[in-house]
């Protein structure tokens, strides 16, 4: 089937937390004008929340939200699984395009599909974690749908080449058999900002931290070097923008190192724009992701990791570890260092970006330079092209 996406009817249905890929496909398909697009935010961990959006020709026609009761887990998901299907069904008409963000609301596009509602059905993987669950059961009931998702979805959309790699080692799925697209996160041409960082600049942080406060996110390495830190910068300063379940052992941390008055908790993740002026308020950022040598727990081994991309449109230049797919990209592009993980490499590589003010003017250039290849609609673009015949 070929139509333009401006022809299309669109269903995208996805967990939230945040501004992610979702709200990002929703905002593109939004400016190609199509018929219809149907927007479904499901509650995800610290949300409660159920968001309907539809638009007709990029009009908002209907906005409901929905509290979610607190019930176990997996009853929440199947709950969860009928409301995609009630609102993809009391949708007028038919010839949709489902768009699935996770296995569970893929196998919902599935069934729309044998029903006859749904022409395409779309799999949208943001990520991959051999042991989903600590619950073997739960775990493989997980992946016996996203083997399903990808078997019998007409395309399967993955944020990064090792995601198909995963699922061969783990899954058995052959991505020569089963082929799956690499869609990569990406950014909004207005959020990468015009200017690079500069020798000169003075901000208020020195390095910044963005994103759910989990144990696998490393920011306890972070503050572990921090004593080493300002022996030599006595007057630093590391922002922490975020919430989540590990925040309460790093405000212990923090306190036990003696260091809470180098360490802003800055609490949960504003709004988009107001995320972006704080990033704005920093000199460079952190994604130290603690590895793990089977990488069958942490699914950075496998995704894209969105924070990265948004440090480097803010000219941030990024400290990482080499979990995520593309660390070896950021050291050959020079927007910045891959450290092994422990606190002397991490405190050796804050401490000479920001003593080194050309080297950080130079790394915050590149980092503006790498950003600009991966605008949002450049990335979806080229994954509409093949199915919809969009240049």
């Amino acid at each position: 089937m070929t139509m333009k996406v401006q022809e299309g009817k669109f269903i995208i249905a996805a967990h939230v937390l945040w501004y992610a890929t979702a709200h990002a496909l929703k905002d593109y398909l939004l400016t190609k004008k199509p018929n219809v697009v149907v927007f479904l935010q499901l509650p995800f961990v610290t949300r409660n929340r159920l968001n309907v959006d539809v638009y007709h020709q990029q009009k908002h026609v209907l906005a409901k939200e929905f509290k979610r009761h607190s019930y176990p887990e997996i009853i929440n998901y199947v709950l969860d699984f009928l409301q995609v299907l009630r609102w993809s069904l009391v949708q007028p008409g038919r010839h949709y395009i489902f768009i699935g963000e996770d296995p569970l609301n893929c196998m919902a596009g599935i069934f729309l599909k044998i029903i006859t509602k749904i022409d395409k059905v779309i799999f949208y993987s943001i990520d991959f974690s051999p042991t989903r669950f600590a619950n073997p059961l739960l775990n493989y009931i997980y992946h016996s749908l996203e083997k399903i998702c990808v078997i019998f979805a007409d395309e399967t959309w993955n944020v990064s080449p090792k995601i198909a790699e995963g699922r061969q080692q783990f899954l058995n799925l052959s991505p020569t058999k089963h082929p799956q697209k690499v869609v990569p996160v990406g950014i909004w041409p207005n959020e990468i900002v015009l200017n690079p960082i500069g020798e000169n600049t003075i901000r208020k942080y020195h390095l910044i931290f963005m994103g759910h406060l989990l144990e696998k996110q490393g920011v306890q390495m972070v503050l572990e070097a921090v004593p080493l830190i300002i022996k030599i910068i006595p007057n630093f300063i590391f922002a922490i923008i975020g919430e989540g379940p590990y925040a309460k052992q790093l405000h212990q941390q923090t306190k036990h190192l003696k260091v809470s008055q180098h360490v802003i908790f800055t609490g949960s993740i504003p709004g988009h724009d107001e995320l972006n002026r704080m990033m704005d308020h920093g000199l460079c950022a952190v994604a130290l992701y603690k590895p793990e040598p089977d990488k069958k727990l942490n699914f950075t081994y496998y995704a894209d990791p969105g924070k990265i991309k948004e440090y480097l449109a803010r000219g941030l230049p990024v400290i990482t570890t080499n979990v995520p797919y593309n660390a070896h990209e950021i050291t050959r592009r020079q927007c910045g260092l891959v450290v092994n993980y422990n606190k002397e490499e991490v405190s050796h590589a804050i401490i000479s970006l920001l003593r080194n003010k050309q080297t950080l003017a130079e790394y915050s250039k590149n980092a503006l330079s790498f950003a600009r290849e991966f605008t949002w609609d450049n990335v979806y673009t080229n994954a509409f092209a093949e199915s919809y015949g969009q240049h």
